[in-house]
């Protein structure tokens, strides 16, 4: 009965050798993925040839172990196998256990240990390629070069840029900001020293290192290359592994480029190796077009790929910065639940609005020094962090920050924002650094775009030292060169700095302007509530004091039905924003005049506007108690007038310091206690 029984199932493995053909595939199979891991990038195989290997291996293995199960090879070649046959047909003696199978099994296994050996304790890993010293340095990554003949990939080159840069910022690498890197594409290869006697881009970056690159087509097939350069003396560093990708799947081979690359700074920190997708190419291309506020832009992209996490934090910043609350707490909400997808130069940005937002300013303070601590050329972040200060009352800190560029701006000038200019002339002007003002805007008058954009800090600072000669050469050099003059607005600044005049050197000039003005002017400033409406006629005459005059034109329009303006592309705010505009200057208008009981009345009508209930700008919000305030220090009332400023701040006009302490509505407060302690800015 006992010899009769049949085998159990581990011993018909056992004796067909299943476990023998499991280990021999397995060994073989590991070693060709293997083999092709390491040769085939060098060999320009493209990577589907490796997942096809790997596939078949996976495939082949139940197979093999089906055909052992079925088959045996015996001496009248491979059979069929069953229990019966192998009892009937048993293998001579000297083939029962074949010394060439046990030999070979042998030679893999040594061949397997031998290459686990020279990987774990010979062969350096790919993160120890790059030395520390070079791993601690600040690195460039400068936009990949585009040798595709297709310029519709141009972008491709600034996305590699931005993904890199990306990726080495979640290691903590010090990286120049991608921006940056746009603007110096052209000083990629400029030595220290160069024959041009140009700017190097160690230079501009005070990067020791940077990574450059290329990527060019093979069929269908993108191949890119890339590399580790010393920026000071032009020394290939390293050749990285060149990476191969089909053209209609660029976004991934960005994605595994990024991620290959970090591979070799990744024992800087080892744990941060996440990986962060790049975004749909299209919505990145919309992304470079995007400038800080420009909402639909980023919602454009958004639209092209709903992931991209830059969008998000850029839609978040324009978002609080004009006042759309609905799309500030999406975004808010978008980034918070997605927030170890951002490096951290993007979690500070972020904080940096956020807290803004929440006016927690010291915060939003420590997030701005900490992302400029980063990148300490990047020209957002030093005009960021100048203008934060300059709000903050504390212009010296403004001025700092700014002369990292303009004490050297010759070799910066390609990179700083045009804001920047003016930014940095209000901060002088507000420290009575008048002369450095004129010196700097001396230097300019070969290049009139910049004196555009500077002239009113230039005819401020000639104001304020009474310098009206120099003023009149000024103006005549204006004239001669093109420059556009508004009298208006030197009438204006000549009130804010002379309210006492009886009379304003400018009001010929005001005059003739105003006689080609309508009652208020462009409606697009109206719906926009500009408080220094220069295109109004009722504004030039409150400008030249002459308030009765301007009254009279105010008044014609309270019965003002602006709807009839449908047609225009502002209608939809027009009849709500004009009243308000036309409410809030009529009632400094009337306290002007001394007639309290009808300014009071215009204060009371002021209170049933609401501006929450529209997407204004940040700022804008505040609009309503501003004006209030205002209408409150005419009449003499300073303890009402400092409480309205104070909600004027709380709702929105937080960066309005220069404004409240030129105001010349405000002039009885200039010496009130309460008034210099909140013009502090604590």
């Amino acid at each position: 009965m006992a010899d009769n029984k049949k085998p159990g199932f581990f011993q018909e493995l056992k004796k067909r050798k299943i476990s023998r053909v499991a280990v021999v595939y397995a060994i073989t199979g590991w070693l060709l993925i293997q083999i092709a891991d390491a040769t085939f990038q060098f060999l320009n195989i493209p990577d589907w040839v490796a997942r096809a290997l790997i596939f078949i291996v996976i495939i082949g293995f139940p197979i093999a172990l089906i055909l052992a199960w079925a088959f045996e090879m015996g001496p009248q070649g491979m059979i069929r196998s069953t229990s019966e046959e192998a009892k009937s047909n048993p293998l001579p003696a000297n083939k029962k256990k074949p010394l060439t199978g046990t030999v070979t099994i042998v030679v893999l296994v040594t061949l397997l240990v031998a290459q686990f050996v020279y990987y774990s304790f010979i062969r350096k890993p790919d993160t120890e390629v790059l030395a520390k010293e070079i791993r601690e340095e600040r690195i460039a990554v400068a936009p990949f070069n585009n040798y595709t003949g297709d310029a519709n990939l141009d972008d491709l080159g600034y996305m590699a840029s931005d993904w890199i840069t990306s990726g080495l910022r979640q290691l903590k690498v010090k990286t120049s900001s991608p921006e940056v890197m746009r603007k110096y594409k052209d000083h990629v290869g400029m030595l220290p020293g160069n024959s041009n006697d140009e700017a190097s881009l160690f230079q501009l970056t005070n990067a020791e290192f940077v990574v450059t690159g290329s990527f060019y087509l093979q069929g269908n097939d993108l191949q890119v290359s890339s590399r580790l350069e010393s920026a000071i003396s032009g020394e290939v560093i390293h050749e990285f592994p060149s990476l191969h990708g089909s053209l209609n799947r660029k976004e991934e081979l960005i994605t595994e480029l990024s991620d290959k690359l970090k591979g070799f700074w990744a024992i800087k920190n080892a744990s941060n190796l996440t990986t962060i997708n790049a975004p749909n190419y299209e919505a990145y291309q919309i992304y470079l077009g995007c400038d800080f506020v420009n909402i639909q832009c980023y919602l454009d992209a958004l639209e092209a790929d709903p992931t991209f996490i830059q969008a998000w934090n850029g839609l978040y910043y324009a978002s609080t910065i004009t006042g759309i609350d609905s799309l500030a707490v999406k975004a808010r909400e978008y980034i918070t639940s997605h927030w170890d997808q951002f490096t951290e130069f993007e979690k500070n940005s972020f904080s940096i609005a956020d807290y803004s937002n929440q006016k927690r300013y010291k915060e939003a303070l420590e997030a701005l020094n900490a992302n400029l601590e980063l990148d300490p050329l990047d020209p957002k972040i030093i005009h960021e962090s100048a203008f934060f200060y300059l709000a903050l009352n504390q212009p010296g800190k403004s001025v700092k920050r700014f002369e990292a560029i303009f004490n050297d701006y010759e070799t910066f000038k390609e990179i700083i924002i045009p804001d920047s200019y003016t930014i940095y002339l209000q901060a002088l002007n507000r420290l009575g650094d008048y002369n450095k003002v004129l010196e700097f805007a001396n230097s300019f008058k070969n290049d009139l775009v910049v004196i555009q954009m500077i002239k009113g800090d230039i005819n401020w600072a000639l104001l304020k030292q009474e310098k009206f000669d120099l003023l009149d050469d000024w103006i005549d050099f204006y004239r001669a060169k093109g420059i556009e003059i508004s009298y208006l607005k030197l009438a204006y600044q000549y009130n804010e700095i002379y309210p006492d005049a009886v009379s304003n050197m400018f009001e010929e000039q005001v005059r003739e302007e105003a006689s080609r003005l309508s009652t208020l002017g462009t409606l697009d400033l109206v719906a926009r509530l500009e408080l220094r409406n220069y295109s109004s006629k009722a504004f030039a005459l409150y400008i030249l004091k002459e308030y009765d005059q301007a009254e009279k034109l105010l008044t014609g329009y309270t019965v003002q039905d602006f709807k009839e303006f449908a047609n225009w592309e502002g209608s939809r705010i027009l009849p709500y924003f004009a009243p308000l505009w036309i409410d809030g200057l009529l009632g400094v208008i009337y306290a002007k005049q001394g007639k309290s009981r009808l300014a009071l009345t215009q204060i009371e009508k002021l209170d049933s506007f609401d501006l929450h209930s529209y997407n204004v700008p940040r700022p804008q919000r505040g609009l309503i108690p501003y004006y209030q305030a205002r209408i409150f220090a005419i009449l003499g009332d300073k303890q009402s007038a400092v409480a309205y400023l104070k909600k004027s701040i709380q709702e929105g006009r937080v960066c309005e310091h220069n404004q409240f302490t030129n105001d010349w509505d405000l002039v009885s407060l200039y010496d009130y206690e309460p008034f210099i302690e909140l013009m502090k800015f604590e």
